[in-house]
């Protein structure tokens, strides 16, 4: 949503679309971003239709917590003890008469909100559908052709219809301009978020990335002459958006509350194993993701080391845990069993029957099954691989040294390893926290808002090819590195092997760049 408030073509520019069939293929950034993010949606009706289902999923959750709030009798609901129709407790046109002032205003800003995606919707339409003639016609690559092509296929067709020759690196740092300075940010603690939740991501991005990136998708030029514009610009975009979040909070905790329970309700109650799912938290995933790494290419990786990671994470169960598992569950399926056995002979039972605390067999069934399920869960992922061996396979997709790797086995390597791998339960739970003190933290930061403009003023070089660019996005840097006044040596060293690690990764994919990128066609310049 940012982006569009930075470069719509159909609100404030259509530039985008111009001179996209010239020679000089890294001119137009906002057209390479919109070729990148229509392939990683996979086509023209992928994006339409996740913009269409974002925006009625908004509007119905809007719409059911009214319904919730103002159109139902709680307290007969949960009094009536005579089967009722459902339709008994429901005051439909009670919908709108319960508002409050405050919730009125609450629902024509929401309805503002609403008129502003539609236009959004409009415009994708508009723009996308450019980018579509432009797979087809230029590239001759239909909709259904793009889920089997990798970007390289992509690049590479564009390459041979344009007859002139793209070098992949530079269309990476173009397309990941804005995540590389963000990483660069998170990486060296000139921003230190606590927990990183999506609004609070967005939040941040928006403030501090949008400020120095201009509608072309460019780095402005006020980030090196006029500095302090740029931190003013950033300052009040904190202050504003603080004050917005905190007039607005009410809204926004009940929505991400109820947003969460829909979402994953159902799935913990239909699979209540994923009640101990683990994954890494929004920041972890910021400092494994690599420099000049585009989006799809990054979601593989952090699938293959998520997925190790779960492995080392169930080498270290202990024996005694695993037989005290196989115990229990045990006991309670014998109680299961034992109660499923006398619904059948008596389904009476089923509802009648009262165990504890006035509560019946089929809530105790569903209770008890789900204790199972979950049980049997942690009892079944034991791995009887080496930790070492795990670590080692880890080591080829993220940095780790190899003194981490020879002592994987232990527990202080274990503990400093996972601690950012957490439940997923417990990750929604610190998303709703932190929700409440975000105001406070982003009118913190806007104090900061000096340091943090010089610092990305410090990271910012010209290339000669593409123009301005994040320092650790270049290939070319020559061991040129700037780090923040907070990073200790040892942290420096680290950083450094992320970086030469984020190079080792983009040339592994496309050897040819390792050839091309100091003897580039002439033609190609920035403008």
């Amino acid at each position: 949503m940012w982006e569009k408030l930075n470069n719509s073509s159909l609100l404030f520019s259509k530039s985008f679309i111009k001179n996209k069939d010239v020679d000089h293929i890294y001119s137009n950034r906002v057209f390479l971003n919109r070729i990148y993010f229509y392939y990683i949606n996979k086509g023209f009706y992928n994006i339409i239709i996740n913009g269409l289902v974002d925006l009625l999923v908004t509007n119905f959750l809007v719409f059911f917590l009214i319904f919730l709030m103002n159109c139902i009798n709680y307290h007969d609901l949960f009094t009536s003890e005579e089967r009722q129709n459902m339709g008994n407790f429901i005051h439909i046109d009670h919908f709108f008469s319960q508002l409050n002032t405050f919730f009125l205003s609450i629902l024509i800003l929401f309805f503002v909100l609403d008129f502003v995606k539609i236009i959004s919707l409009i415009d994708d339409c508009y723009v996308f559908g450019n980018i579509r003639k432009f797979y087809g016609n230029t590239l001759k690559i239909k909709d259904h052709e793009i889920e089997y092509l990798t970007w390289k296929d992509v690049l590479t067709i564009w390459q041979e219809v344009n007859n002139t020759q793209i070098n992949p690196y530079y269309i990476n740092i173009l397309i990941t301009t804005k995540e590389s300075y963000f990483i660069a940010l998170i990486d060296q603690k000139i921003i230190k978020p606590i927990h990183l939740n999506s609004i609070f991501e967005w939040n941040l991005i928006y403030s501090i990335i949008y400020s120095i990136i201009d509608s072309k998708e460019s780095i402005c030029v006020d980030l090196l002459e006029d500095t302090k514009k740029i931190s003013n610009q950033i300052k009040l975009r904190f202050k504003i958006i603080s004050i917005l979040t905190m007039i607005l909070m009410p809204l926004i905790i009940v929505f991400i509350v109820f947003y969460n329970l829909f979402n994953y309700g159902e799935q913990f109650y239909n699979k209540p194993s994923m009640l101990i799912s683990k994954n890494f938290s929004r920041i972890s995933r910021w400092k494994l993701r690599n420099y000049n790494e585009p989006t799809h290419k990054f979601e593989e990786r952090i699938d293959k080391i998520e997925s190790l990671t779960k492995l080392y994470y169930n080498s270290f169960k202990s024996k005694l845990i695993y037989a005290s598992l196989k115990f229990i569950i045990f006991i309670l399926s014998s109680i299961f069993t034992t109660l499923v056995i006398l619904t059948i002979i008596n389904d009476n039972v089923l509802i009648n029957l009262t165990i504890i605390g006035g509560r019946n067999v089929l809530w105790f069934l569903g209770l008890v099954g789900s204790l199972i399920a979950i049980l049997r869960t942690i009892l079944n992922t034991k791995n009887d691989e080496s930790p070492q061996d795990i670590m080692n396979n880890l080591s080829k997709f993220m940095v780790i040294d190899d003194d981490i790797i020879a002592n994987a086995n232990t527990r202080i390597v274990k503990n400093n390893f996972l601690k950012n791998y957490k439940l997923k339960f417990q990750q929604i739970i610190l998303d709703i926290m932190f929700t409440l003190i975000m105001p406070i933290q982003l009118w913190s930061i806007s104090y900061d808002s000096d340091y943090i403009t010089e610092y990305l003023k410090n990271i910012t070089k010209k290339h000669p090819k593409i123009g301005y660019i994040c320092l650790f996005s270049d290939l070319e840097h020559e061991n040129s590195y700037y780090f923040g006044s907070l990073i200790r040596s040892e942290e420096k060293d680290q950083l450094i092997k992320k970086i030469n690690f984020s190079d080792e990764l983009l040339i592994n994919q496309y050897p040819e760049v390792k050839s091309v990128r100091f003897n580039h066609s002439a033609d190609i310049n920035f403008i």
